[in-house]
């Protein structure tokens, strides 16, 4: 194991595996990543706790885990990505051999990825869930990780909602089929991914005023009827017949709204990031945003809990409350607000 720099500045650890290959990691330039460079490497030597013969290793824990646990297929599929990176750090290790030393070494490796930090504590509480069922059910005799501490997550890393001038830039500097979409979930709080991609001109209701909103499976209806606002409404009839123009209104009931020169769109990430730079906006900022900042504006003005949970297809009004965490600290800074002075 060792750190190399190579002649243009790049930075690299350098290792063999158990085959005896040669393996490399590279970090970039600077201080930086020669900072990340000494972690990896030292993570590199920490114990090999890996299977080697008797007892049930990591991955086959898992495998077992997601095989007999029955949950959402939502939650599943989350899970199933969540494993993946735990199998690859963690997946050959003797399952019982797992402890907080071992957890502190995937910790160092994931940082290396610079993901957020609530992403590691949620494949962290995965993981503890997996080895707490794993010993309920006699697969192993014993669970290493039962008191482990996950990092807590900072609060510089909550996402604050898009202001209205930041949507304004976006609006301004976006690819037409981006526009639309940042109206539909600015304006009705419709999950920014496959929910607003596959609203069909045939789902939206010009003399109801409605839009039948296909969920996804995270516990909520699977369709929903979300209200048209006065400034949406008059956009979505613009938009209408403008694709009239070019589409028989047969075939234009089965067109997305969202489309891109009339084909569905399968993902909004590019077309953000590009209208995100063009807006100069620099911070952490996601499509899903604006979702937050529908909901978190209703309820700051006043609307009807149970409606705006309803609206954004929440299955209960608790996880409302629960997710939208910073409307209800905004509403205690006001209510205190308004006691007299002594």
């Amino acid at each position: 194991m060792s750190i190399n720099v190579r002649p243009d500045g790049k930075i690299y650890c350098r290792w063999r595996n158990d085959a005896g290959d040669s393996c490399s990691k590279y970090f970039g330039r600077g201080d930086l990543a020669l900072a990340k460079a000494h972690i990896y490497d030292k993570s590199l030597q920490l114990p090999d706790r890996r299977k080697k013969g008797g007892g049930i290793s990591l991955a086959e824990v898992c495998q077992q885990y997601h095989l007999e646990h029955q949950v959402q297929p939502s939650t599943a599929k989350m899970d199933r990505y969540k494993f993946t990176h735990l199998i690859s750090e963690l997946g050959g290790y003797a399952a019982e051999l797992v402890d907080g030393e071992a957890l502190n070494r995937y910790v160092m490796v994931r940082q290396m990825s610079d993901i957020k930090r609530s992403t590691l504590v949620r494949e962290l509480g995965l993981l503890k869930a997996v080895m707490s069922w794993a010993c309920s059910m006699k697969l192993i005799g014993f669970n290493g990780v039962s008191g482990y501490q996950a990092p807590k997550m900072n609060d510089s890393e909550v996402l604050v909602p898009p202001a209205v001038e930041e949507a304004r830039r976006l609006m301004e500097n976006a690819e037409p089929h981006l526009r639309r979409a940042i109206m539909i979930t600015w304006y009705c709080g419709v999950r920014p991914g496959r929910e607003i991609l596959t609203i069909l001109w045939q789902d939206v209701h010009f003399e109801r005023r409605i839009i039948n909103v296909h969920g996804v499976r995270k516990g909520g209806p699977l369709i929903r009827q979300v209200p048209i606002p006065n400034a949406l409404l008059s956009r979505l009839i613009d938009w209408h017949a403008s694709d009239a123009l070019y589409v028989p209104s047969a075939e234009l009931r089965s067109i997305p709204v969202v489309h891109y020169r009339f084909q569905s769109v399968l993902s909004l990430k590019r077309a953000w990031a590009t209208a995100k730079r063009r807006a100069g906006i620099t911070r952490k900022l996601r499509p899903y945003d604006l979702r937050h900042a529908m909901i978190t504006e209703a309820l700051a003005g006043g609307a009807d809990l149970k409606a705006v949970s309803e609206i954004a297809g929440h299955s209960r009004a608790d996880t409302t409350l629960r997710v939208y965490q910073h409307v209800a600290r905004e509403q205690h800074h006001e209510a205190v607000s308004r006691i007299s002075e002594l």
